[in-house]
């Protein structure tokens, strides 16, 4: 058909052709006349039209009644509609609509959408319900949920299963160091050390602080401690607040002290309770009792039960056994809440 024939159909009501004048005009520049085409196919009971008229008007900052457009096409069935009306939710905040709108395009096989609902309701705490849409979303071609739905069994209690969606994840173009990562650890956790290692490594070698600091301690426990300091000062030197605290560590067994409180200052400073907790003790051991108290008690400000016990141990050196006893009971009461 010609534009003229597209226009003579429009003009008796005919809705598909209304579209496609509409798509027409957008494509020229004419966002006006295609607003108007959009609006007259709309009116004539196209979804489709719905949608790009929601579209045209939140590209030209018109949102509610952009909005208004996604809804009417979305509650008419339309899953694009339900997938762009639930996308403008979520960019305000509201959470419970947008993971209504994402489930209701998800169940009429707008793949993304299951990918969304998933996520969002795994965030909830759903956890049956949110495999059951990465698996929908998986099954469908979306890869990037594999990750998601690894951690997932994992969490369940399926290394295997959980391995498989590793391992298809990383098959795919395109290294993902997170993914690395994760089928790391879940190797790790099933005994496999040296594979383990090999996936760590490739995920350091890709910027992954957290990977450092795991591969660095696989090399210290096979005794390879001048590679292990490598990667935890790569760790640091990223601003990984367990990658400082560990190299610390490693360097105050080797006895250069003030390197190693700089490191966990720097550590300490950034949140972690472990390097508090090791300030704490560089300081009683350089015989500042007070100043080991005051980091003894901001790790335990931090969930640190090994600081609490650090803490009663030096006051009953002091004769405070009152105090004592409290952080041995304070101790026991935050490793019951880490159990």
């Amino acid at each position: 058909m010609t534009t003229r024939d597209f226009l003579e159909a429009a003009e008796r009501g005919d809705p598909d052709a209304a579209l496609d004048l509409g798509c027409q005009c957008q494509d020229d520049g004419d966002l006006d006349a295609a607003e108007s085409w959009f609006r007259l196919a709309e009116q004539g009971g196209n979804l489709v039209a719905a949608n790009r008229l929601g579209l045209l008007l939140e590209e030209r900052g018109k949102i509610a009644e952009a909005e208004d457009c996604y809804r009417r096409a979305a509650e008419a069935g339309n899953p694009i509609a339900a997938w762009n009306l639930a996308i403008t939710m979520e960019e305000r905040g509201e959470a419970a609509g947008a993971e209504r709108w994402f489930l209701r395009a998800a169940e009429s096989g707008h793949i993304p959408a299951a990918r969304k609902a998933g996520a969002l309701l795994a965030s909830r705490g759903k956890q049956a319900e949110a495999e059951h849409w990465y698996r929908r979303a998986a099954d469908g071609g979306d890869t990037s949920v594999l990750n998601n739905l690894g951690l997932l069994l994992q969490k369940k209690g399926q290394p295997k299963e959980a391995e498989e969606c590793y391992r298809r994840a990383l098959a795919e173009p395109g290294f993902d160091p997170v993914v690395a990562f994760n089928l790391a650890f879940l190797l790790e956790d099933n005994g496999s050390s040296a594979e383990a290692e090999k996936w760590y490594r490739q995920s350091a070698e890709h910027d992954d602080p957290d990977a450092a600091v795991a591969l660095a301690r696989l090399l210290e426990n096979r005794g390879a401690q001048r590679e292990a300091e490598r990667w935890l000062r790569r760790a640091a030197d990223a601003g990984h607040a367990g990658g400082a605290n560990n190299l610390g560590y490693l360097l105050e067994e080797k006895g250069k002290k003030r390197e190693a409180e700089q490191l966990y200052l720097k550590a300490a400073n950034a949140g972690s309770a472990a390097a508090q907790n090791n300030l704490g003790m560089l300081f009683r051991n350089r015989g500042d009792l007070q100043t080991a108290q005051q980091w003894y008690r901001r790790a335990i400000d931090g969930g640190s039960a090994v600081a609490a016990r650090n803490l009663a141990s030096l006051l009953e050196s002091l004769g405070d056994l009152t105090g004592s006893r409290h952080w041995q009971q304070r101790a026991a009461e935050l490793e019951t809440a880490g159990s």
